[in-house]
Order: structure tokens, then C-alpha cells, then sequence
């Protein structure tokens, strides 16, 4: 699930003036943890081979403004303010 949240952009060197830009920051819940859409293998055998025990049971990616996800995470629904 893609999940968004925005704020104005502050303007260089100051506190409280906006530029009229708009900073978004985006959140996907429900990553794949192993199989082809997995960004990074997270699987029982992927995580025992650096010795641990404890699997994870969920993933969660944050991207800053600056980088905005692409590809089948995005697929999902945008939260509207």
C-alpha cells in the first residue's frame, strides 16, 4: 500500500516562508520480503546466512521527496490528504 504525505517547501535560510513547491514523501507498506518483486531478499534462508534467527515478517520503504518509488510498489492506492 503507497501512502503519501506533503508540506510546502520552506524557502533557503528562512523559518516560516513557502517557495509554492510542494515536498512529498512516500510510503509503502506490504514490501515483498523474498521472489522477484523484493527489493532486497529478506527470506528465511536470505537472513540465516548472515546468522540470524528471526525473520521478518513485513517490510515497510520510505522514499524522501527527492525520490519518488517506481515500478509494481506503486501500484497500490495513494492516500489523499
Amino acid at each position: 500500500m503507497l501512502l503519501s504525505a506533503s508540506r510546502p517547501n520552506l524557502t533557503a535560510v528562512t523559518k516560516s516562508t513557502t517557495d509554492g513547491t510542494t515536498a512529498t514523501t512516500s510510503v509503502v507498506y506490504d514490501v515483498p520480503l523474498s521472489g522477484s518483486t523484493a527489493p532486497n531478499a529478506m527470506g528465511t534462508s536470505d537472513v540465516a546466512a548472515w546468522g540470524q534467527d528471526d525473520v521478518p515478517t513485513d517490510a515497510t520503504a520510505i522514499f524522501p521527496a527527492d525520490s519518488v518509488p517506481t515500478g509494481p510498489l506503486v501500484c497500490i492506492r495513494p492516500m489523499h490528504p
